[in-house]
């Protein structure tokens, strides 16, 4: 997984106390590390534009006005191999009463990011020009990741006037790569992110915190869930995914991670008796959640007591009960026929034997085997709609009876799901879930936290 300014899970900062900290200009805006799925997919984040503008000032009668700012101006990174372009200014203005005892004072210290890097001194400190001088080495700034429109907040107090002006921009993109391998089209990608909205308080002269709802921050146009993620699917390429925010903030700060969901490739083929091609499903993603959103802190992970029987309140637990989302897709595509495939004992298949030929025959060319018909070990033709054995990358699909939920029932077998109410899967047997034993009733879709857990690890 990777990671994009994961400042707001340390202590919040307030904007108008940002720190200077020594350090290279590089470590200004870092670029994530590529993460990638177990076929080559993978994903990168990072900061393709950045703009930023901080200037306080105090101005009285007496003395007139003194300012610092600081600002960079379209930092850029086309790729994230690229270096960053861009300028960064700080600027300090000295009031009347200043200048009197220590001599006039107005310069601003330049640096240009991009190689080779250049930097300079303008204007005069002390009563003494500095221009042409060097201002040293980037001081390396802690500076957010955020949008806003541009503020200006203004205060009088007693004829002592201050003015604070904040504005900020960042792109995010994410560069999405595909092996030749796949099939062209879009694939998911799992991203989560987090927001920390801010409004400005004019009694404390300051920025005030609010944590975002996940459900009011967007990723490429979707919505994020309760537990701030969205799965989205993208082609090859390179695409913003800026976080925006459906509430109003004066800025906001953001954070988002990205990682390629798994991409299980499967081939397939039907029986030769045939008349035409019964069709297949060439995707079957994971990525639906068919209960709405529950909080994992609200479904912590339980453990059924060994032997516990079907009833035992502990299957009950939202653990189980709740479905979610899952990063997996199923990617089928065609395969040629083998030659143990053509006999017709395994159109209608009736005798066991048949079945554990198609089943252990688990040659590459095709996992997936479309007959008409399965009857065998006491199961009448008109209830199995598939076979397969956990963890055998082979199904048998019966043309005759199968559903798309069929198809995504098999393929969960094959990835190391068993029925539930099992040793292996201690979920309660309900016919609204996926797995469940008591045959697909054609609509079948929840996934738990257990079988996220078997299918993909947790994704």
């Amino acid at each position: 997984m990777i990671t994009i300014h994961e400042a707001l899970r340390s202590p919040l900062r307030r904007i108008c106390r940002l720190g200077l900290l020594l350090g290279a200009m590089t470590a200004l805006v870092p670029s994530g590390s590529a993460a990638q799925n177990l076929i080559g997919r993978s994903v990168l984040l990072w900061a393709n534009r950045w703009t930023y503008q901080l200037e306080n000032t105090y101005s009285t009668p007496w003395c007139g006005t003194q300012s610092t700012r600081t600002r960079v101006s379209n930092l850029i990174q086309n790729q994230p191999t690229d270096q960053y372009s861009g300028t960064v200014q700080k600027r300090y203005i000295s009031d009347t009463c200043y200048n009197n005892t220590y001599g006039y004072s107005n310069y601003t210290d330049w640096w240009e990011w991009s190689i080779p890097t250049s930097r300079g001194r303008v204007g005069s400190h002390h009563g003494v020009s500095v221009t042409g001088q060097d201002p040293g080495p980037f001081p390396g700034m802690l500076m957010p990741w955020g949008l806003s429109q541009g503020t200006t907040h203004t205060k009088t107090v007693l004829d002592v006037t201050q003015t604070h002006s904040f504005s900020l921009y960042t792109e995010i993109k994410i560069k999405h790569t595909v092996p030749s391998a796949l099939p062209a089209g879009s694939y998911g990608i799992k991203f989560k992110a987090g927001a920390t909205g801010y409004t400005w308080n004019e009694l404390l002269w300051d920025w005030v915190a609010t944590p975002v709802p996940p459900t009011s921050i967007y990723v490429a146009g979707q919505a994020l869930n309760c537990n701030g993620e969205a799965y989205v699917t993208f082609g090859p390429g390179d695409f913003s995914v800026t976080p925006s925010l459906s509430a109003n903030y004066d800025y906001y700060e953001f954070w988002i991670t990205a990682q390629p969901t798994e991409d299980y490739l499967r081939s397939r083929a039907y029986h030769i008796n045939f008349a035409t091609d019964p069709g297949f499903p060439a995707r079957l993603p994971y990525y639906t959640d068919s209960d709405g959103c529950l909080p994992d802190d609200a479904a912590p992970p339980v453990t059924v007591p060994s032997g516990a029987p079907t009833n035992h309140p502990s299957r009950s637990a939202p653990y189980f009960t709740d479905a979610v989302p899952v990063g997996l897709e199923a990617i089928i595509y065609n395969s040629p026929y083998g030659s143990v495939f053509s006999g017709v004992e395994y159109f209608n298949i009736e005798l066991q034997e048949a079945l554990d030929v198609l089943l252990f025959q688990t040659t590459a060319y095709m996992n997936i085997k479309q007959v008409n018909s399965i009857a065998v070990a006491g199961q009448p033709a008109d209830n199995v709609k598939g076979v397969s054995r956990r963890g055998l990358n082979t199904t048998i699909i019966a043309v005759s009876l199968a559903t798309l939920s069929t198809w995504f029932h098999e393929t969960a077998h094959c990835k190391g799901l068993e029925h539930r109410a099992t040793t292996q899967n201690s979920g309660v047997d309900q016919l609204v879930a996926l797995m469940t034993g008591q045959g697909s009733t054609g609509v079948s879709t929840e996934l738990n936290r257990q079988e996220r857990n078997v299918l993909t690890g947790g994704l």
